[in-house]
């Protein structure tokens, strides 16, 4: 069958999609890291407090060791590297079902090629919630 050219500028409108997103969404995702540390120290600093306030020693002394590896490994490079790797997965996922559907659309089956768009949609929604995080 040949190739549609419609069905190559979907696939290139895929793509630039995908990079739009990749870039709009970097500063974003860098804030968010810093905030999620930050929330983290907040919440576990507080609980520290309501403790020593109602005598609990031994709550206390867990507590404490909570915060110092929160401040050990909620670091903004360790999450970046987290996030980082999540998107990396969800951006793979994407060119996989990019290419299931170039495939579909090569078959030219109506049924595989609109599976193959909703799996896709589904992949890209993936990709841009894991780089809002």
């Amino acid at each position: 069958m040949k190739r549609d050219s419609s069905m190559t500028a979907f696939t290139r409108l895929l793509v630039a999609t995908a990079a739009a997103l990749t870039f709009s969404s970097m500063a974003s995702a860098q804030q968010a890291d810093t905030k999620e540390c930050e929330q983290k120290r907040a919440g576990v600093t507080a609980e520290v407090e309501e403790a020593k306030a109602a005598g609990q020693a031994d709550r206390v002394r867990g507590l404490e060791r909570a915060l110092a590896e929160i401040k050990v490994s909620c670091t903004e490079p360790g999450q970046k590297a987290k996030r980082d790797s999540r998107v990396s997965q969800k951006e793979k996922d994407v060119t996989k079902r990019q290419h299931e559907l170039e495939e579909a659309q090569r078959e030219g089956k109506a049924d595989k090629i609109a599976k193959r768009q909703a799996k896709l949609k589904e992949a890209q929604d993936e990709l841009a919630a894991a780089r809002k995080k």
